[in-house]
């Protein structure tokens, strides 16, 4: 059973409120502002929705997931909210970090340790990470961009290449 089966995976057309949100997440500004706001309000609002709902998902309509990976020097578990790009029955994702110029640490997390957690609507997934190869890269960030078209430009602004994951869950 795939994570789409698990998780769901129906993401609705953004409203007209979610669309401007869009164009000021997707913009230098607003990528900006919302990388260092977005996490603890998303990370705040899981907690008290027990973990059915993040503030960046209810102002978007994207599928933001609550991905948890073990810190690579730490060795703690570590939660950040991500976009979950739909992937056939998985999820993709992308490190567009809004743009900003950082590679996020849950990057470095999964390199050194793949297995990981990703919480949605209230359920909860084991997973296993690998990076995208080009093909599958592709597809997940034209399937991101449909969905946010402000992603287009996260690596251009971040002037790096975006690192891409598929996340695939853990039979069991």
């Amino acid at each position: 059973m795939g994570i789409q089966s698990q998780l769901g995976s129906n993401v609705p057309r953004p409203n007209a409120i979610q669309r401007v949100v869009h164009k000021v997440a997707g913009s230098s500004v607003g990528g900006a502002v919302l990388a260092r706001i977005a996490p603890p309000l998303d990370n705040l609002t899981s907690k008290l929705s027990g973990g059915r709902q993040t503030s960046t998902e209810m102002l978007t309509g994207l599928p933001i997931i609550m991905l948890t990976t073990t810190g690579a020097t730490s060795g703690q578990l570590r939660t950040n909210p991500v976009l979950g790009i739909p992937y056939g029955d998985d999820y993709g994702l992308q490190s567009g970090n809004f743009g900003v110029t950082s590679v996020p640490a849950w990057v470095h997390n999964l390199r050194a340790n793949p297995q990981a957690t990703i919480e949605h609507g209230g359920k909860t997934v084991d997973v296993i990470a690998r990076e995208a190869s080009d093909e599958e890269a592709d597809a997940i960030l034209g399937t991101g961009t449909a969905l946010f078209p402000g992603l287009a430009d996260y690596g251009r602004r971040a002037n790096r290449d975006l690192d891409v994951f598929v996340l695939t869950a853990v039979d069991g």
